[in-house]
This record gives structure tokens, sequence and C-alpha cells, in this order.
């Protein structure tokens, strides 16, 4: 299930909770909210118990992202995974393709799971 994260300690409280957290900012009044929401429901499918997911209003969780971070967000959107409560991969914008999409997410995060000694099935 993909939650939807409603403040900035909502946030914070979702990060801590999950060992690792995939969490995508986009503004929810835009098409691209709908977009990584499908985008998010098909990867959570394959990663499964692995990766929680999130969405996070960038009007409501702004004070969480730097100026550059929020800037990016607005214009398309910004995907963070967290580790232990640590951002260790981000991806600025989509290609707005699902499978394209899919396939760059889920190598950029299996590389760092990787390197991190975290094995991967998806």
């Amino acid at each position: 299930m993909v939650y939807e994260v409603r403040s900035s300690n909502e946030l914070k409280d979702f990060i801590s909770r999950h060992r690792i957290a995939l969490i995508a900012f986009a503004p929810k009044n835009d098409n691209i909210w709908r977009y990584l929401e499908m985008l998010l429901r098909r990867f959570e499918q394959r990663a499964g118990y692995l990766i929680s997911f999130a969405m996070a209003d960038i009007t409501t969780t702004a004070s969480l992202l730097s100026s550059e971070q929020l800037r990016i967000a607005r214009k398309s959107c910004l995907i963070q995974l967290y580790l232990d409560g640590e951002c260790v991969f981000e991806q600025e914008g989509v290609f707005g393709n699902i499978e394209t999409d899919l396939q760059v997410l889920r190598h950029g995060i299996k590389d760092v799971l990787k390197r991190r000694s975290i094995k991967t099935l998806f």
C-alpha cells in the first residue's frame, strides 16, 4: 500500500518506522501525482515487503526539503530512498513512461542497496 503522508512530522515518523522507505515528493494537485501513485504501486508489487512506499505533497512537507530539492519537486517530482533514516538515493523527475521509469528506479535502488549488502529480489 502506498501511504500518503500529510505532514512533515508524519513523514519523519514514516521514515523512522521503516528500515527502507521510498518517498515520492510532488505537488498533489498536479497530474504527476497520479502518475507517481501508479508507478509506486507497480514498483511495490515487485519489491514486496522489502520497501515501504509513501507519497508526500510538497505543500505540506516543504520544510524537510532543501530549496533546490523543493524547486525540483515543484517542477516535476523528487524520489528519495531512505535506509535506516538516511537518504541513500535520490532521483529527480521521471520520463513519463511506466516501464522505463520502473526499470530506471529499480536499477538505481537495487544498485544502492547491493552496495550496502542488502539483497533484493525485484
